[in-house]
Order: structure tokens, then sequence, then C-alpha cells
């Protein structure tokens, strides 16, 4: 069943029928409720990417984020599918599995939908040839990774005041060796780093050579970064570039006998709902994850509807939650 069917069967004309799926208000009760009835009866769905074809837009956007799994992402989909739908758009969701190759393609997919505009969480470094190259006319806004070379609209937490409260919690403690499992090798992962290389500084501290693994973000990576630090260097505090490899170097750190926090303190970066749920329950910096969310999808509208351009970007701060897997260094350093 398509327009002209029904026009023909209810008698009226196709911008009759058109104008009742478009909600006009120039038509009649009379012929909206006839036309209404075949359309219902016929379970007619309209042609979306032919309605945008006509009106320019689909009110759809697109949501790219790299591991639904991890329990981190699932806040920033809820603060952008609110936002979405409080400001008139629906979402497609898609997952990369931290995949570039998988990221463009869906790039390049949303953009063949005819999607209005993309929020990106990329699990990947975006550059803006590769982004001129997939969604050259798709507006864009990062959310929780800034882009590196890309010159978009991005919203993010403030790391550098995350990184800082944690290190800040650690030396207030009394430890002096921290060591740290970073991110995989995003910008993004590179700029924490910096920020806790330059924070101990701060404090007249530095990191120790043998006290730093890189993970990939998961629990299994947390579990072998600590044991590869437990058995090259002595540290008293560990801080996780976030809570699920901090979960897995809790499991190896009383795996090696060693008491969280009598021991060795362990601090994570995220704040996810598991983080309070963990034995012990994990301190961690908390991100405003729904927040994110919600911002990204009112920055992308913004320039939707006013044609913002230019690069701007937005800052959320973090918050620094204080649980029992920190104490004070019970030993030396």
């Amino acid at each position: 069943m398509n327009i002209r069917e029904i026009a023909t069967r209810a008698q009226v004309s196709t911008a009759t029928v058109s104008r009742v799926l478009n909600g006009n208000s120039r038509v009649t009760p009379e012929l909206r409720d006839r036309v209404t009835r075949i359309i219902e009866e016929s379970n007619y769905v309209p042609n979306a990417i032919a309605r945008s074809m006509n009106h320019g837009k689909t009110s759809i956007l697109g949501l790219i984020l790299p591991d639904i799994t991890n329990p981190f992402f699932p806040g920033i989909a809820r603060g952008v599918e609110d936002a979405a739908n409080t400001l008139g758009y629906k979402v497609i969701l898609c997952n990369t599995d931290n995949h570039s190759q998988t990221q463009e393609s869906y790039l390049r997919i949303l953009r063949e939908q005819r999607v209005d505009g993309i929020i990106l969480v990329s699990s990947s470094d975006l550059s803006k040839e590769q982004a001129s190259r997939t969604v050259p006319d798709v507006p864009i806004v990062c959310c929780d990774r800034a882009p590196e070379a890309y010159d978009t609209p991005f919203v993010v937490t403030d790391h550098q005041m995350g990184i800082n409260l944690g290190v800040n919690h650690l030396v207030e403690l009394g430890h002096r060796r921290i060591g740290l499992i970073s991110g995989p090798t995003l910008s993004s992962s590179a700029m924490r780093t910096q920020y806790f290389i330059q924070s101990l500084e701060n404090h007249g501290l530095e990191l120790p050579q043998d006290a730093m693994a890189v993970g990939d973000y998961g629990y299994d990576s947390g579990y072998l970064g600590m044991k590869e630090i437990l058995h090259k260097s002595r540290v008293t505090a560990v801080f996780c570039a976030n809570d699920l490899m901090a979960f897995g170097a809790i499991a190896a750190a009383f795996e090696e006998g060693f008491e969280v926090p009598g021991d060795i303190s362990i601090l994570g970066y995220d704040n996810i709902p598991f983080s309070n749920w963990c034995h012990p329950p994990l301190t961690s910096v908390s991100q405003p994850t729904y927040l994110l969310g919600l911002t990204a999808v009112e920055m992308l509208v913004e320039k939707l509807t006013k044609g913002v351009s230019g690069t701007t970007s937005c800052l959320l701060e973090p918050t620094l939650v204080v649980r029992k897997s920190t104490s004070r260094a019970m030993r030396s350093n």
C-alpha cells in the first residue's frame, strides 16, 4: 500500500493523505478520519527515507558506542535517549566492539540512513580525513572522548580534575609509591597518563618505572596488570583508569596474598554501579555519564536547529566517591 492507493480508496488527493501523515491542520475532521481509518486498516508504514528527502530531516540521531557490555556506557546511552525523546528525536544505537573499521562502517551506514546527526563515543582517534571521508555532511558531536585532530564539538569529563582528585586522595592517605594501570592506546588514555604523572610531580613524587601496566579497560587486563606490578614493584596503592580494571586488580591482589586496603589501596575511575557492590566497595572517581549523553544531544540539536558552527567544548566536573578500597598507607614505601 502506498500513498496513491490510500488516496484512491479514501477518494481524496495524495496531497490530502500527505497532510494527514504530517499532522497538517488544513484537513477537515471528516477527511482526516477517513484517511486515518484506511491507513490503520492497511497497516501502512511511511517511508522515512522518502519523507526525509522531502522534508530534509528524519528526526533520527545515531549513537555509536565502543562497547555496550561495559557498564560505563549505558548511562551515556540513557542520557542520549532521554534528551533525544524530549527534543523530538529517535535514536539508532550502534556498537563497534572497539574496532575502528566497524566504527567507520557504522558512520557510513548512519549517513546512508540519513540521520540528522551523530553522537560518537569513538573507539579510535578519529582524524579529520576519516570524518570527511565517511560523514562529510552529517554533524557530529563527540562524547566522553575528545577528538585529537578532528574539528568537531565535544563533551567530556574534566579528566585532569578527576585524576587530581584521585591522586590527592591517595597522597593524603600517606601513599608515596603509587602505581598505575592505564587504558589502551588512545589519545584520551595517553592524556590521562600525563595528568597522572603531572599530578604526582605536583606532590614531589614520580611514577616508578616498574609500577605501570597498560590495560584495555577490561577486567582481565586489570587482573594481569596488577599481577605484573606486584611481581615487579613495591607499591602501596594503584590507580586504575577504570572500574572494571580495578575489579580485576582487587582480585589479583587478594590472590597474591595482599589485603585490600590493608596492604595495598586500589582506586578506580568511572564509579559504575557495581563499584558499590564489589568487595571491598571501590573508591572511585565518578564521571557524570548520564549528563555526558544528555549534554551531547543538546549540543548536537543546537547545531542542527541554530546552525552553530566551529569547535565548541564542554567539560563536566567529576567527583570522588570514597569507599573501603582505600585507606592509610600501613607499610613503608
